[in-house]
């Protein structure tokens, strides 16, 4: 359930972001593209990578290495994304 509604979110507030970044550049579908894509490479390299830390490591470590993946996408969508900012930051952010 939680996946469903996850993805739901996402895949609105992706193509707002998106629509946001490339405004005026005509390179929305290119970058609705770079998304997917990323996307795809990141379901298919976490599944293959924690495997292997598990295997190696055990559960604990697989566990904190994919919650340290999403702390660090947090982080980044936190101080990286202009919808995120204050309005003066994203302001002094632009010029």
């Amino acid at each position: 359930i939680l996946d469903g509604v996850g993805d739901g979110i996402f895949g609105v507030a992706a193509v707002l972001v998106m629509a946001d970044l490339t405004q005026g550049t005509g390179r929305f579908n290119f970058a609705q593209g770079l998304v997917a894509t990323g996307i795809g490479l990141g379901a298919a390299c976490s599944n293959w990578m924690t495997g292997r830390i598990v295997d190696h490591y055990g559960y604990n470590t697989g566990f904190l290495f994919l919650a340290a993946v999403a702390a660090l996408a947090l982080l980044t969508f936190t101080l990286a994304v202009p919808e995120s900012l204050k309005k003066e930051d994203c302001q002094a952010s632009h010029q």
